[in-house]
């Protein structure tokens, strides 16, 4: 039924009748579901993953209850659960979301788990601020973390990034300031720690 002023009129068998008026109905609002999961969704096998849970109350209501399902058979209702994933592929993980006037909203995203040997490096990434690939950041499993470099070049050549620390990622900035929209190129240098060398080259498109 719609908000607004309504009326209603009770008639019994005797033809009596009740009319009560000025009934007002209010809006309500469905609340708002989204969460949070690192690395851009991207896992090794066998990895606890956790989950931010980022749902919230348009009316300023009280969340009641969160329903997890991490399309392996796990469920949870903790509001920021952790979850492990022994199995590889990519999985729909869904959060259903119900507020204290029992109204609902439903939201999920894409995970991908990879074997435990692996180099994954994005091709896109967009750091404006919707917590959706914000940064660039190579994901690599096996990795000695004393033998990695991270460079990348704009599109004339001159050094836009440059790592050693695995941990740290490019957010898009050239000395404090936004880098320009377009295509940059990197170079990756590390070591798995079985002592084997890789050198990985590319282009990496940066989108405002």
């Amino acid at each position: 039924i719609s908000p607004g002023s309504y009326s209603l009129i009770v008639l019994d068998q005797n033809d009596c009748s009740l009319e009560i008026t000025n009934i007002f109905i209010d809006s309500v609002s469905a609340p708002i579901c989204d969460f949070f999961i690192e690395n851009n969704g991207i896992f090794t096998v066998n990895q606890t993953i956790e989950f931010t849970n980022l749902s919230y109350s348009a009316d300023s209501v009280n969340i009641y209850s969160w329903l997890w399902d991490f399309n392996n058979g796990g469920t949870s209702t903790i509001e920021s659960p952790s979850h492990l994933f022994s199995e590889l592929g990519q999985l729909y993980v869904t959060l259903n979301v119900q507020d204290e006037n029992g109204c609902e909203c439903f939201t999920g995203k894409f995970l991908s788990i990879y074997d435990n040997n692996f180099c994954f490096i994005p091709t896109v990434f967009s750091p404006n601020q919707d917590n959706l690939n914000e940064v660039f950041q190579p994901i690599i499993s096996n990795l000695n973390l004393n033998k990695y470099q991270l460079i990348v070049f704009d599109r004339w050549g001159k050094e836009t990034f440059t790592s050693s620390n695995y941990q740290e990622n490019w957010d898009g900035t050239y000395k404090g300031v936004s880098a320009t929209s377009g295509t940059y190129v990197y170079k990756l240098d590390f070591q798995s720690i079985d002592g084997s060398s890789y050198t990985k080259t590319g282009t990496i498109t940066l989108i405002r």
